[in-house]
């Protein structure tokens, strides 16, 4: 399967880098999280205890799915008697603000909607969706980008997308270039019809035995299939 990017102009595409693959974008943090809490092995009740993060890898895949875009330009967002400005560096377009927010979000953010300025659409085979949203497990960004799914088989060809986003209360500073401001997944369309099963107790202990089999690691090594992004 193939995405393909497209710039919203010439002037895009000569200096605003296009998305790269999210796996490219691991933060510090994550590189530095020990596979385990402790050097030697520690047990309970017969099972292992102190694994780290770095082991899970549902974690590491939404971390690592997709494609990332990062800021091309310094932002700066500050603060004065309680007045939110920003400014930014360079061009292209990076960023703007709506008059009046569409929601309302929770009192941990300033209450002005910004929108990430999308310079780079994409476009995606038929049957498929993008999602669009804040890059995944990135607690430590001073921002919450909002998400949204385009079905980008045939939505392709809006010059600039707006992205919304809002910049966390008592935030100021500078959103250095090179900081991720949203995370995109494609996703096959397809109808779904949920259904409730019984418990299977059978089912249950086989599996769970499966998964004992091994102190750590069993999910990777019996469960997961690896995902391509480039």
């Amino acid at each position: 399967m193939k995405i393909v990017f497209l710039p919203s102009s010439q002037e895009v595409k000569l200096a605003v880098q296009p998305p790269v693959p999210a796996k490219k974008m691991l933060p510090d943090w994550y590189k530095k999280i020990p596979a385990f809490n402790s050097k030697n092995p520690q047990f309970d009740n017969n099972q292992m205890v102190g694994v780290g993060l770095k082991m899970c890898m549902p974690f590491f895949d939404a971390t690592t799915g997709g494609y990332i875009q990062n800021t091309w330009t310094d932002i700066y967002i500050g603060l004065k008697d309680g007045v939110v400005s920003w400014a930014t560096a360079n061009e292209p377009s990076i960023m703007n603000v709506r008059p009046k927010p569409s929601i309302s979000l929770t009192d941990n953010y300033y209450p002005i909607e910004f929108v990430w300025q999308r310079q780079w659409s994409a476009r995606l085979p038929k049957g498929y969706s993008l999602l669009i949203t804040h890059p995944h497990n990135r607690l430590d960004l001073p921002f919450q980008t909002l998400s949204g799914l385009v079905d980008s088989d045939s939505f392709y060809h809006t010059p600039v997308g707006n992205i919304p986003f809002f910049i966390q209360k008592g935030f100021q500073g500078f959103i250095p270039a090179g900081t991720p401001m949203y995370q995109m997944i494609p996703v096959k369309r397809d109808d779904w019809q949920s259904q409730i099963a019984e418990y299977d107790e059978g089912e249950t202990f086989r599996l769970n035995h499966i998964m004992r089999r091994k102190f750590y690691g069993a999910y990777r090594s019996m469960f997961w299939h690896k995902k391509n992004y480039n």
